[in-house]
Parts: structure tokens; sequence; C-alpha cells
């Protein structure tokens, strides 16, 4: 059970720190769009998909209760 809880706790602040960084693209992405430096959108567009994939793994193995979800991405 505490290792569950470990998980839980490590899961929850990566979520943070993706959320953080996927704010911080998607403003970088706003910027470069206005400056009209269209190969700078582009990459932080596939950033923001990266965070947004990496979420949605977290969500969907922790709402189903899997625990190995966070190892597994450490390997």
């Amino acid at each position: 059970m505490l290792d569950s809880d470990v998980d839980r706790i490590r899961s929850d602040r990566l979520r943070s720190f993706l959320e953080e960084r996927k704010q911080d693209a998607e403003a970088e992405r706003v910027d470069a769009i206005a400056d009209d430096r269209l190969d700078a959108a582009t990459e932080r567009t596939a950033e923001i998909e990266a965070y947004e994939a990496v979420l949605d793994y977290l969500d969907a193995h922790f709402e189903e209760g899997d625990s190995r979800g966070l190892s597994e991405i450490r390997e």
C-alpha cells in the first residue's frame, strides 16, 4: 500500500510539473505565432502534444488503480 501511495504522490508531482511546462509551451507558441516564427510554433505544438500524451497516460493508469504506471515511465 505504501508503494502505491508513493507512486500516487510522485504522479501528482509529475502531473503538476507537466502542467506547468505545458502552459509555458502554450505561451511560447502564442508568442511564436505573433512573431511569425512558424518553426518555433510547430516545435511548441509538438511539445504540447507530448506533454498531453504523458498526462493522458498518467490519468489512464492511475484512474484504473494501476500503480505500475509510474515505474514504467522510469524505465
